[in-house]
């Protein structure tokens, strides 16, 4: 289990079930959460059925490509060989959260014969909201004193690229790149704790989280973030002064940059 895993905490035996980002780990196999994360369990004896349940995935070194489809004037647009170059996903106060996804390929034909050999339903999920369902920011175990403004979490592929050659359109191959994975976080100015972390140099795991109404959602962590070029700009007068920090993620000893945990809903 990765430091900065948001894990689901269940003992049905002593009524507790809810979540918590694991901040740290001992030598041996003891988490380490954040203060203040259990306080709503107190002082128990964990039953014999207590769990920690951790759903999700660590980056890794598995290459993919995908065929994508389009249907325009009757025919079909097949691209092949594309790799996801960017992924970008964006929390920001009154708007929906988003999620840009870049591609590189390798070659595109036309036919009239769909190469797909069945489509998904389109999900019913609900949309997610930044205001009942944001779960919130936690850098290096706390959360910033000033309410947050946006999130963008970008994973991009650095030194990614097409291999070329003559004789054909298509591109021979292509170049995977190595991960890049950064955040930018936008909140209200009300002390100097990430920018005292910045001049420390610390670095450790930096998640925001959010969730739809029917339970389900997503933590994103940077599993070993450091701190960049942290700003407080005054935009005028009488103006509220928003704090930048830009986190870039490195990765642990043992492997793994950045995590996605998938939450479900609480019993």
């Amino acid at each position: 289990m990765p430091v900065g895993a948001y894990v689901r905490i269940l003992d049905p035996a002593n009524n507790i079930d809810l979540y918590a980002v694991v901040i740290g780990k001992n030598a041996g196999s003891t988490l380490i959460f954040q203060a203040g994360a259990l306080s709503a369990i107190g002082s128990i004896s964990p039953s014999a059925t207590m769990s920690i349940i951790y759903n999700g995935v660590t980056n890794s070194g598995l290459g993919k490509t995908y065929t994508i489809r389009k249907k325009l004037a009757g025919e079909w647009q097949v691209f092949t060989g594309n790799m996801v170059n960017q992924v970008q996903i964006q929390l920001q106060k009154g708007q929906v959260p988003t999620v840009q996804i870049d591609f590189i390929g390798s070659d595109m034909t036309v036919t009239t014969v769909d190469v797909s050999s069945a489509v998904n339903a389109a999900t019913k999920s609900p949309l997610m909201d930044v205001v009942g369902g944001f779960l919130g920011c936690s850098v290096f175990g706390q959360s910033p004193a000033g309410c947050i403004q946006s999130a963008t979490i970008t994973l991009a592929r650095d030194g990614s690229g097409q291999d070329t050659g003559m004789g054909h359109v298509g591109a021979c191959g292509i170049q995977f790149g190595a991960l890049k994975a950064s955040m930018d976080i936008e909140y209200f100015f009300k002390d100097y704790t990430e920018f005292l972390a910045w001049q420390a140099g610390k670095k450790g795991p930096v998640s925001v989280g959010i969730k739809g109404s029917d339970g389900y959602g997503y933590q994103f962590t940077l599993l070993n973030g450091r701190i960049f070029n942290p700003k407080n700009p005054i935009s005028g007068k009488n103006a509220t002064i928003v704090t930048t920090i830009s986190v870039t993620g490195n990765p642990l000893p043992g492997g793994g940059t950045f995590a996605i945990t998938r939450i479900t809903p609480t019993s």
